[in-house]
């Protein structure tokens, strides 16, 4: 974890990286003098917000017919803090274009 410090008259600030995303913390706090750092404060919870989630394993197919295919996939390992709610199946046409082509030409 990174940890960037700031401090004001008021107030002190502190920002944790390299956490993970869409999970629970609890942070604890502690100030120090000359003399030594101070006792630790009661956790506070907080949280991290969501992200995208990874990508699915690569798709397998069954159930074929000529003009449709069953796809299934494994769920992604992880949501990231967001239940997935929703999956999008992209087919692309695939085509292999057979020409002639004469020597010197």
């Amino acid at each position: 974890m990174v940890h960037h410090r700031r401090a004001c008259n008021a107030f002190a600030w502190e920002q944790v990286e390299g956490l993970l995303a869409g999970r629970p913390y609890q942070l604890r706090v502690r100030a120090a003098n000359a003399r030594g750092p101070g006792a630790w404060s009661e956790p506070a919870a907080t949280a991290t917000a969501p992200a995208p989630p990874p990508a699915p394993a690569p798709p397998t197919f069954g159930n074929r017919t000529v003009a449709s295919v069953r796809a299934r996939w494994d769920l992604p390992e992880d949501d990231n803090g967001s239940a997935v709610n929703r999956y999008r199946c992209r087919a692309l046409l695939v085509f292999e274009y057979v020409g002639t082509h004469k020597p010197g030409h």
